[in-house]
């Protein structure tokens, strides 16, 4: 979850810098020509002045000490690396030693520009633990409201002024901590609570990303992450970060936490394809056809359990929703069939291979929700549902009609509008879904599962034939008894699996206008074949459709390596729905050629095989578009 600082050259780190303060009576001048003039730490030094010049006006005509000059430098760790690598070594072993030397370096900087020799009054500071920077990955679950937390207080000593030098106010970093003797008189130094200077904390909590995988047993520790001031703000839950920061104890908790020294730097899906030697062997053996690559790498999902033609297209519609993360829309699976159990263990094993992998269960919020929280003393916590937290992922959301009905309300609502909201006291926090969500239904009842298609798009059937019963009955008791070693032709490991779709999911597609005009002949031509004369569209492909063949086509450009969606990545996307639309209604008057893509499939044949039919499938969406539509495609 964490390691040392050796990744952190593509980020910056943020010091908070507090000073004494300036008691010139007339510095403006100075501080204004500063800011016009200065550069980098310069310039947040004089913003920062200028800024505490206007706080302490009212405060001084009550003749109190008046708060700190603080602000927080940001220092770019790649430029001082190259500078100097003894600093460099400094910034990332001893950030409490940094503090030190930046405020010391505040105070000389101040003194010149401002003038004068008692410009600033004696800051005390206090000894911290050397404790080395961190560089934490993970995804922020939950984060708290603002709340107050003391950037520095004052103190002087009890007696009285002008009999003891402690007398005079003394400013200290973080809170006051009761029982301290004056340096002077041996006499206990008391606060003075109208000096405190507060300033503003959240607290987050990062998951580690192996808690966020299906495949993980057990239960994930969280880490507290506390961002003060500035780093407090702008913060969204669901994403996956990198944040500098050091170890911090926590007051009346055993536990350690982790003070936030950066912004969060987005650490989301990454942009360069990774391709191992045996993945680059398979786009090489395969690359003549332009479906045959994608075909041999859906029968790699559910390998464990399943012979390697069996339930083809609910494979290949699995490796499609995956590879759609980096759309606009996340392509959502829905599942039908009685081999409910069969389905549910495919979809969880093909889902660890996604970026993110999480289970839906009744205990977890849906899209979120808002916790109050005594212990932190906090008014509430935000805390990420299922829903946020499988963004860029695989939300398992199980059997459908296990669900309860706020959940499947929320999920549809989610799909439906491209948002996961959640319910504040007082407002709606709205986040982009970006989640995939798969789930699954035995009821074959149309009528009861109408709605969820009008959402999900059309579902995928997964009823076995005979033939497939046979094969899969086989595989299992041999797997089981042992009787030989079940070896895939193909070997890939899931490693090289899970970095392809990682990598692919950010890859932009342009759909060409000769896919995108099939797509939509093919949809306008099944509805009207499907309506029965215009007086039902029970049996007709949803609204939706358009774009979820669109999605499925880019998917599949994506996998197979092209920046462009062609003619044959839309015929993958029309296959698999009007497999499934004669799987549910039947045939039209224009059936599509009978699907041997089977338990017959291997990757031995999966060229020949493969490429056959989907041709033959070409050219039936050709005169099946054409017959209806009088469209020459």
């Amino acid at each position: 979850m964490h390691e040392p600082h050796k990744q952190t050259n593509s980020t910056s780190i943020q010091i908070l810098v507090i000073t004494g303060y300036p008691d010139n009576k007339r510095p403006r001048e100075r501080v204004s020509s500063m800011d016009d003039k200065a550069e980098g730490f310069l310039q947040d030094l004089a913003t920062a002045g200028v800024k505490y010049l206007q706080a302490i006006s009212d405060v001084r005509a009550k003749g109190l000490l008046g708060p700190p000059l603080c602000f927080r430098p940001e220092i770019n760790l790649t430029k001082l690396e190259t500078v100097s690598e003894y600093l460099f070594f400094i910034f990332t072993k001893e950030p409490a030693l940094v503090e030190k030397l930046m405020q010391k370096l505040a105070l000389h900087v101040l003194r010149d520009f401002l003038g004068g020799k008692t410009i600033l009054k004696n800051l005390h500071l206090e000894d911290s633990s050397k404790l080395q920077l961190v560089l934490i990955t993970g995804v922020l679950s939950s984060y708290s409201s603002s709340s107050n937390y003391i950037r520095s207080s004052v103190s002087r000593c009890k007696g009285k002024a002008g009999t003891c030098p402690g007398a005079a106010p003394k400013r200290h970093l973080g809170a006051w901590i009761k029982g301290r003797l004056c340096n002077f008189c041996n006499s206990e130094d008391i606060e003075v609570p109208e000096e405190r200077d507060v300033g503003k904390e959240v607290i987050g909590t990062l998951l580690p990303l192996s808690g966020l995988d299906c495949s993980t047993k057990g239960k994930t520790k969280a880490i507290r992450v506390i961002f003060r001031d500035d780093l407090s703000s702008g913060l969204l839950i669901g994403c996956s970060v990198q944040i500098l920061c050091r170890p911090v104890a926590v007051q009346r908790s055993p536990n350690l936490a982790f003070l936030a020294c950066s912004r969060p730097v987005s650490a989301a899906l990454p942009q360069t394809i990774a391709i191992s030697d045996p993945l680059k062997d398979l786009y090489v053996q395969y690359e003549s056809s332009p479906w045959a690559t994608v075909a041999a790498l859906s029968m790699h999902l559910g390998k464990e359990i399943l012979p390697q033609g069996c339930l083809f297209n609910a494979r290949m519609g699995m490796l499609l929703s995956m590879a759609s993360q980096g759309s606009h829309r996340p392509l959502p699976l829905f599942v039908l069939g009685r081999e409910n159990v069969l389905a549910s263990k495919v979809m969880e094993s093909a889902a660890k291979l996604a970026p993110r992998s999480v289970f839906h269960s009744c205990q977890n919020a849906t899209s979120g929700t808002a916790k109050k929280s005594e212990e932190d003393k906090v008014d509430h916590f935000i805390e990420a549902g299922s829903l946020v937290l499988a963004s860029w992922g695989v939300c398992l959301a199980g059997e459908w009609t296990g669900l309860k009905k706020e959940a499947r309300t929320e999920i549809l609502s989610a799909i439906e509008k491209g948002v996961a909201t959640i319910k504040l006291p007082n407002n709606l926090l709205e986040f982009p879904m970006k989640a995939s969500v798969w789930t699954y239904c035995h009821h074959l009842d149309k009528k009861l599962v109408k709605p969820v298609i009008d959402v999900f798009g059309l579902p995928i059937t997964v009823d076995t034939t005979d033939e497939e019963n046979f094969y899969l009955a086989d595989y299992i008791l041999r797997k089981a008894l042992s009787v030989r070693e079940i070896v895939l032709d193909e070997p890939l490991s899931e490693a090289d699996l899970k970095w392809l779709i990682a990598s692919v999911a950010s890859k932009k597609v342009k759909v060409t206008q000769e896919a995108g005009n099939l797509i939509r002949n093919y949809f306008v031509a099944s509805r009207r074949a499907r309506a029965n004369g215009g007086s039902s569209t029970e049996q007709c492909l949803p609204i939706g459709a358009v774009q979820n063949l669109t999605t499925m086509a880019e998917a599949h450009a994506r996998l197979s390596l092209r920046s462009e969606a062609l003619v044959e990545d839309a015929i993958v996307a029309i296959v698999i729905y009007e497999q499934t639309m004669v799987s549910l209604y039947g045939s039209t008057f224009h059936s599509p050629p009978a699907c041997n893509l089977g338990v017959n499939l291997a990757f031995s044949n999966i060229h020949q095989t493969v490429d056959n039919y989907m041709n033959s499938m070409k050219d039936w969406v050709h005169n099946y578009v054409s017959s209806l539509l009088g469209i020459e495609e």
